[in-house]
C-alpha cells in the first residue's frame, strides 16, 4: 500500500471506523456500499463531526443494536472547518 496525500477543504468529512461496524453476520451485515450510503446520509444530516457521528451511530444501531454485537466498534469523524 502506498501513502496517498489528499487536500481537504471546508465541509469535507473523514470517517474512520473499526471492523466491528461491518463484521456482523447476515442478515445484519453491512458491506462497503451500504456503509458508504450510511456515511453519506449521516454527512448530509449533520453539520458538525459530533452530529455526523451521532447520525451514523443511529444508522448502525438500526441494523443491529450495539448491545447485541460481538465486536467492539469505534468511529472517528473529522469535519473540516474554515
Amino acid at each position: 500500500m502506498q501513502p496517498v496525500t489528499t487536500v481537504l477543504y471546508p465541509g469535507d468529512t473523514v470517517v474512520l471506523y473499526t471492523d466491528g461496524v461491518t463484521d456482523v453476520r447476515p442478515p445484519h451485515d453491512i458491506d462497503a456500499a451500504v456503509l458508504g450510503r450510511m456515511v453519506q446520509h449521516a454527512c448530509e444530516r449533520g453539520d458538525t463531526a459530533d452530529e455526523v457521528a451521532e447520525h451514523l451511530r443511529e444508522r448502525i444501531e438500526a441494523v443491529l443494536p450495539l448491545a447485541l454485537r460481538n465486536d467492539d466498534i469505534a468511529v472517528l469523524v473529522l469535519r473540516i472547518t474554515r
